[in-house]
């Protein structure tokens, strides 16, 4: 949300703070568009609780801002390292950051959350880190 130019995280308005915190902490992916994520290779994502992520695309470093409504989930503008890792790490971010693209919803399954399109396929599906 922007007041005046500024981004204010949902979370700090109230909208979603309940399921926001739900979110708190770091998620590892173990899947992308339904296939696992190959051995080896790690993809996380971390909320720290102000509206903002980071994390592992499996080769680069990454961050920015999020909005967490009920069930809606919005990333802003991703910053990143532009390293370049051997396979099958650049294959596997490619396909994280494709995904990320189209997040709208989130649900969480279990011990799972999962990332999902507007017509609730899932994207990504993450297993809460240690």
């Amino acid at each position: 949300m922007r007041i005046r130019g500024l981004f204010v995280p949902a979370m700090l308005l109230g909208i979603g703070a309940a399921a926001a915190a739900s979110l708190d902490g770091r998620w590892r992916a173990i899947e992308i568009e339904g296939r696992s994520v190959a051995r080896g290779v790690e993809i996380t994502l971390a909320f720290d609780g102000t509206g903002r992520v980071d994390g592992r695309g499996g080769c680069n470093r990454y961050g920015g801002p999020v909005r967490v409504g009920d069930r809606s989930f919005a990333f802003g503008d991703l910053a990143m390292t532009e390293m370049a890792c051997p396979e099958p790490a650049m294959l596997e971010e490619g396909r994280y950051f494709h995904a990320l693209g189209a997040v709208s919803r989130w649900r969480l399954d279990g011990a799972d959350l999962i990332l999902l399109d507007g017509a609730d396929r899932s994207l990504v599906r993450y297993r809460r880190a240690p």
